[in-house]
């Protein structure tokens, strides 16, 4: 998630098996927890279970981070039929194999490009 730029608040579980953990993004806070034994993770199913949205102030350079920092890009930074530009992407957590999927978009006030 660091890829995205989140900051890591607090990790739940017993030492060495993560259950879950509490992420912050400025003033937008995300609660994330790994799947129960038996239970198959989006990557296990082949499709995603969950998004999330994320609104940032620069989406160029947030796009360029993630994909500096090995984010899987799903869907290249482009401009919607609608006037947001976003992109997708898809972060695989190193302790549960699971993934997040995660567009991160963001809409100038006028509608338009910047």
């Amino acid at each position: 998630m660091v890829a995205f730029g989140f900051t890591e608040h607090y990790r739940y579980g017993l030492p060495g098996i993560l259950s879950g953990a509490q992420l912050y993004l400025r003033d937008a806070w995300i609660m994330l927890e790994a799947a129960d034994p038996g239970e198959k993770t989006p990557a296990e199913l082949g499709y995603g279970t969950q998004s999330l949205t994320v609104f940032v102030p620069d989406i160029d350079a947030h796009f360029e981070r993630a994909k500096s920092a090995g984010a899987m890009i799903v869907e290249d930074l482009h401009e919607t039929v609608y006037g947001e530009c976003q992109y997708g992407a898809v972060t695989l957590t190193g302790t549960t194999g699971s993934s997040l999927p995660m567009p991160a978009t963001s809409a100038p006030p006028n509608g338009a490009r910047q």
